[in-house]
């Protein structure tokens, strides 16, 4: 079990990216198209052309549906859905 204060990484294998730790342990699967480092618990990742975010865990919190997708920070991040942007 990943511990959530744990340090997950993005990393490239292939054509896909996963979360390896800091021991160098592959932690979640390389089964996205992008992946971005992890901020406020959270890490935006893209599947389908879309955006959305994992957990430490590697589960989808929120659905890839977003055409933009930033860092959470201080609970909030910027998207952007049909040309329209939010937080």
């Amino acid at each position: 079990m990943i511990s959530e204060r744990a340090i997950l990484v993005p990393i490239k294998i292939g054509h896909r990216y996963g979360y390896w730790d800091a021991e160098g342990r592959a932690v979640i699967a390389p089964e996205f198209e992008e992946a971005f480092c992890f901020s406020d618990g959270l890490a935006a990742v893209r599947q389908g052309g879309k955006y959305g975010y994992i957990n430490s865990h590697g589960n989808l919190v929120i659905a890839c549906r977003f055409d933009e997708a930033s860092p959470f920070d201080g609970g909030f991040a910027s998207v952007c859905l049909d040309g329209r942007y939010g937080l």
